[in-house]
């Protein structure tokens, strides 16, 4: 990932919705993770390798700090011992042994999809409910309307 798009994305997290905010760090993540394997495997690629590495380490971290722990339950409490699994496998990853990073860094990665396909099918389900409330105004407290707003983030400042 080039630094147009870091910044392109940078500036939709920004300015965009917190639900979007956080589908963009889970793509960002899994570039910077996927360019991060791919150069442990090149010859004297490794400071570049851990750049992005460290850089999805970053981004994890804004995953992390968008827990809502208060009104988040045991999911948001499992999701940031999650966070902090995966930001300690990458630090493993980048001062450990070279053989081992390339691993390390594709078992987040197979961590960080389960999280951004889920993510991606809330975002879907939440869509199709809000253009069906839309359609179909809220009849009662019983059957509330779809909101933008998630027990899981954390409320902005």
């Amino acid at each position: 990932m080039n630094q147009n798009a870091n910044k392109t994305i940078i500036t939709e997290v920004d300015l965009g919705d917190r639900l979007r905010s956080v589908e963009l760090l889970y793509q960002a993540g899994l570039q910077n993770l996927e360019l991060s394997r791919e150069l442990w495997l090149a010859e004297g690629k490794r400071q570049e390798a851990t750049h992005y590495a460290l850089y999805s380490n970053l981004l994890l971290k804004e995953l992390q700090n968008s827990v809502n722990l208060k009104e988040g339950g045991a999911l948001a409490a499992t999701l940031n011992k999650l966070y902090d699994f995966m930001q300690y496998h990458l630090i493993e990853a980048v001062t450990g042994p070279e053989d081992q990073a390339k691993n390390k860094i594709g078992e987040v990665i197979g961590l960080l999809r389960q999280l951004s396909n889920a993510w991606s099918k809330m975002m879907r389900q939440q869509a199709s409910a809000a253009q069906t409330a839309s359609i179909a105004p809220c009849a009662s407290a019983a059957a509330p309307c779809a909101s933008a707003s998630s027990p899981l983030l954390a409320k902005s400042a």
